[in-house]
């Protein structure tokens, strides 16, 4: 805390991100949101890409039997990223298990989770051609937005990154642009990092700051959590909160609550 107090103003930024949460979001996004796409319906224009996320984090484990629905998450990243002897089916078998708990119309919860079976025959053959390795990895989006948020203030940057294999895989994508996702005909600009290099805490101070702001934001993360993981520290999430880049990844029933009014 002594260290953080030092530091000039601005010169910290973090990007919170929740895996259960992003889980759910990368769900929609590979799923219902690019059919609906086909048919017409833009759900990044109107943010019911992001509003469908937040409700299915809210209402799922409330609705149905929270450890199913917790078995569905994690079914779907063992199979994302190739873990164990998962296989497709194990996916479909957990959600259907999973609604088959939720008490009432189960309807949304289908949609967000299962919109067809044709679309997770295609999330497979794209996964078996390596697409999806990084897609479930909180790292890239968290680098674009403290990376945005930095340039705001200090224009094009050059990144130095601890060693990271999914900074690696990525690092043309990141020094580039990322398709549109309102309108994936288009780019976006890119994020202003004009080189990208790789280094170690031990050897850049820097490094080794990044790395107390980086545990500093995930205690105050998870003591959040229900149940807490962490001790709570009003101290801390008043520091975290003064270095958010953006709203974190993070189910959120108040914006909930203000968005569906």
């Amino acid at each position: 805390m002594s260290a953080f107090e030092a530091l000039p103003e601005n010169s910290v930024k973090v990007f919170v991100a929740d895996k259960k949460f992003m889980t759910i979001a990368k769900i929609i996004d590979l799923g219902i949101e690019p059919l609906m796409f086909a048919a017409g319906y833009n759900m990044h224009a109107d943010e019911s890409a992001r509003t469908l996320a937040h409700m299915v984090a809210i209402i799922g484990p409330v609705l149905g039997d929270s450890r199913k629905f917790d078995k569905v998450l994690d079914t779907f990243v063992a199979f994302v990223l190739q873990r164990g002897s998962i296989d497709p089916d194990d996916y479909l078998s957990a959600t259907e298990e999973y609604l088959a708990t939720v008490e009432g119309d189960s309807s949304t919860l289908r949609m967000a989770l299962l919109p067809s079976r044709d679309w997770f025959i295609e999330l497979v053959a794209e996964r078996n051609k390596g697409i999806h390795r990084d897609t479930l990895d909180p790292a890239v989006p968290t680098v674009v937005a403290v990376c945005r948020a930095f340039v705001s203030i200090l224009g094009p940057i050059r990144l130095v990154h601890d060693q990271s294999d999914v900074i690696a895989r990525n690092k043309n994508l990141l020094l580039g642009t990322f398709p549109s996702p309102v309108d994936p005909s288009r780019r976006t600009d890119p994020i202003g990092v004009k080189q990208i290099d790789f280094g170690n805490s031990h050897e850049i101070a820097q490094l080794k700051i990044a790395d107390w702001a980086a545990g500093a934001a995930r205690d105050s993360g998870m003591s959040k959590l229900n149940p807490p993981r962490k001790m709570a520290s009003q101290e801390l999430d008043d520091l975290v909160e003064s270095w958010l880049a953006a709203p974190p990844l993070w189910p959120d029933q108040d914006w909930l609550v203000g968005r569906l009014g």
